[in-house]
This record gives structure tokens, C-alpha cells and sequence, in this order.
């Protein structure tokens, strides 16, 4: 998705944005990672945080069992 994308990139304003217009904070993609998955696994903690502060599952697993931490 969209968010995913902006959220691997850190664009944090961009991530704003769509989460506010109601972007799925927590869509899943073919495997099974997550807008949280893409934005820890970059490093960016602190969009990690705005996400889960709107309500994005810090406790889901993607298809190989991962956390997003």
C-alpha cells in the first residue's frame, strides 16, 4: 500500500496524511508485514510510534512469524 511505502521511505508527513484520511494501519501485503513492519525495519522508530499511537497492531506476525519489533 501506499502507507507501506511512505512508511519504509520515513516519510513521516506523507505517513501523517494517509493515516488521517484512514489509510489501513494495519493492511497486510503478500507477506503478511505490515505499514509497522516496513517503518522498524528501516530504522524509523519514530514513525513506528506515531502508528501505534493510531492504532496499529504491535503484536502481529507476519507470514514467517516476525514482529515488527
Amino acid at each position: 500500500t501506499l502507507l507501506m511505502a511512505s512508511c519504509a521511505a520515513g516519510h513521516k508527513r506523507l505517513s501523517r496524511h494517509l493515516v488521517k484520511r484512514g489509510a489501513g494501519l494495519n493492511k497486510r501485503n503478500a507477506e503478511g508485514n505490515t505499514a509497522l513492519h516496513f517503518a522498524l525495519a528501516m530504522g524509523h522508530v519514530e514513525l513506528g510510534d506515531f502508528l501505534v499511537a493510531k492504532g496499529a497492531d504491535d503484536g502481529v506476525t507476519n507470514n514467517y512469524g516476525m514482529s515488527p519489533f
